[in-house]
């Protein structure tokens, strides 16, 4: 079967790339306004951030890890929700609302990288905790 000869190392190579891109198209959309909303909750919003990286438990051999790890990716299907339900982000310039629109290709880039993301996060989750069940019954 194909996906038993992608190796952990190449997934994880993968997994960590599209979310190190996807952090930045994310940053490029407000990431000010993230960065000001760190400094008043005393850091608490850059859990939100860490959190997916612990989906790199989904490539190891424990199964309890893999788990843990695929939910903490699934975080990440909220920012590919936001983008999708407003395709055409738009920046909050100044204090009375007013809006500039951004370019779609960084809409575009997020959707890419957060499908991407979670795709290898699917695919990991699949060769390390649901098709070792199938090989055991074999």
């Amino acid at each position: 079967m194909i996906v038993m000869k992608i190796s952990n190392e190449i997934l994880g190579t993968v997994y960590i790339v599209s979310y190190l891109c996807l952090l930045y198209c994310l940053w490029l959309w407000n990431g000010l306004a993230f960065l000001l909303l760190t400094f008043i909750f005393w850091g608490i919003p850059l859990l939100i951030i860490i959190l997916p990286l612990l989906g790199i438990w989904i490539f190891t051999n424990l199964k309890s890890l893999v788990l843990i790890g695929y939910v903490a990716s699934l975080l990440n299907s909220y920012c590919l929700y936001l983008v999708l339900r407003n395709f055409h982000l738009e920046r909050i310039t100044d204090t009375a609302g007013q809006k500039i629109p951004l370019s779609p290709w960084l809409s575009v880039a997020i959707i890419v990288f957060a499908c991407l993301f979670l795709s290898v996060a699917t695919l990991g989750f699949y060769k390390n905790f649901i098709f070792p069940f199938f090989k055991k019954n074999e």
